[in-house]
This record gives structure tokens, C-alpha cells and sequence, in this order.
């Protein structure tokens, strides 16, 4: 746990439980829900940083985790799981194609969730569970971690490349945003009181980056991890990361506006 309102940052905690590295990490409101290679979903206090409750929820690594509309989505394999987020009962289970791969990342947008698996997004209905559309990258890459803004969609990549789409238009942009090895994370942060918003990302390069939003330029590098950095997620309050030694930071950024412009 960092705190963001000093320089250098301080360490608050670091949460420990997981038996491997952690791969994916959302929060809702005050409860932090951590997936993991192996297999598990644990569920974190954010007021004392306790763990409350763990469980075994797929048969491989948990590679995403999400949250929309009082459900947690859970990915791994080609299988997607829907739980109620507050009993964590198992609502719905979803199989996808086998040629697209591993399903490694969720995300939540515009009452759907999208999922990428190799070089493609698909977009499912959060009602129906239902595919409405699909996004392909340009080249033969593979994704692994999304994130958006209004009007666009970031993927980022296997080769550390950050590929942006133009979400009306369906077009991927040129972009210069990139890591030395595999974007595992991606979220989007208020950068200031005008409406800016910077792009954080996190990599294998055991980074995390901060870009701007106006010229894709790099505005912050952070090496405190002390391994691959493998999830990110976001709220109004904290940034978390979590790597491949298994720890889990959590950074809070109330206060830490300046150190992202």
C-alpha cells in the first residue's frame, strides 16, 4: 500500500495470501477482489486491508476480473464466470470459441463487457451474455490488457505496444505508447480539475507508466516493484498493482494530482 502524497512514496501495506502470482484486481467501493494464478479469488477490506473470504473459483489461473451492475465477472481459460458480487454465488458460466484463445482481460463499458482473447475484443451484452461486436488488432499480437475513455479504446499488448482505437469510428490509431515487455494493466485517472484524464500502465518491464491523454507522451516511469507487475485497477482513491512475487500495492491517490502531471 503507497501512499502518493509524499516524495519519495511511502509503503502503507502490502497484502499477502495468494500461493502465486497475482493476475488480475477490482474494487468496489471498499472491497478489493483479487484473482490469481493459482486459481483462487480473494476478497480484501480496503479499510484494514483484511482479507474476508477466499475461494477456488476456476480450474486455471484467474487471468481478469471485473465488476458491473451487483456481478463480478471472472475470466479464465476460454471461460467466463458471472457471480453475484455479494454472496460470490455462481450465476452464470459462458464458453467461447475455442480458436480465440485464453480469455485474458474484462472490462466494463456502456452496459457491456469486453473481453480480449489473442488479437481480438468481444464485446458481450451484460444482460443477454450475449456477442454484439468485435474489435481486431492490426497485427498479430495478442492482448492482454484494456482500458477506455469516452471516444476510445486501449488495448495493451503481448510486445509491450499500446494500440488505440477510435471506439465510433471502429479505427485503430498510430500510437508511441510503449513498455519494454507484456502491458498487463491498463486504467484510466483524473489527472487534474479540468477533465484530463492520463492513461497508467502496468508491465513484465516490472513499470508502471503514466501517459498523457492530449499527446500519448510519457509523463511518469515508477520501478517500485521488485517483479513483473501483472494487474491494475483503479477508483476515485487508490491505485492497485499487483506482481508476479504475489504482493499487492495499493497507492493512495487523493492528494497525488501533481505527481501525475
Amino acid at each position: 500500500v503507497w501512499n502518493l502524497r509524499e516524495t519519495p512514496y511511502t509503503n502503507l501495506a502490502t497484502l499477502h495470501g495468494h500461493e502465486e502470482g497475482v493476475l488480475s484486481l477490482t474494487i468496489k467501493e471498499q472491497t478489493v477482489f483479487s484473482g490469481s494464478v493459482d486459481k483462487s479469488i480473494f476478497v480484501w477490506n480496503l479499510n484494514d486491508y483484511k482479507r474476508t473470504k477466499s475461494f477456488v473459483a476456476h480450474t486455471d489461473p484467474v487471468c481478469s476480473l471485473t465488476q458491473y451492475d451487483n456481478y463480478l465477472y471472472s475470466s479464465s481459460n476460454k471461460c467466463l464466470k458471472v457471480w453475484d458480487i455479494e454472496t460470490l454465488e455462481l450465476i452464470n458460466e459462458i464458453q467461447t470459441d475455442s480458436r480465440n484463445g485464453w480469455l485474458r482481460i474484462l472490462m466494463p463499458k456502456d452496459k457491456c463487457i469486453y473481453a480480449g482473447c489473442r488479437r481480438v475484443i468481444k464485446v458481450f451484452d451484460a444482460r443477454t451474455h450475449q456477442i454484439s461486436f468485435e474489435f481486431e488488432l492490426p497485427t498479430n499480437d495478442s492482448i492482454y490488457s484494456l482500458a477506455h475513455s469516452d471516444t476510445l479504446l486501449f488495448a495493451g499488448a503481448l510486445s509491450g505496444t499500446i494500440y488505440i482505437w477510435d471506439i465510433r469510428a471502429n479505427r485503430c490509431l498510430e500510437t508511441t505508447c510503449q513498455h519494454d515487455a507484456t502491458v498487463h494493466g491498463l486504467c484510466m485517472l483524473s489527472a487534474d480539475n479540468f477533465n484530463k484524464s492520463n492513461l497508467i500502465s502496468a508491465s513484465s518491464d516490472q513499470t508502471i507508466r503514466v501517459w498523457s491523454m492530449d499527446t500519448f507522451d510519457q509523463v511518469q516511469y515508477d520501478d517500485r516493484h521488485e517483479a513483473e507487475v501483472t494487474a491494475l485497477h483503479a477508483n476515485a482513491r487508490h491505485i492497485m498493482s499487483g506482481a508476479a512475487d504475489a504482493k499487492i500495492k495499493v497507492w493512495d491517490c487523493i492528494s497525488s494530482h501533481d505527481h501525475f502531471e
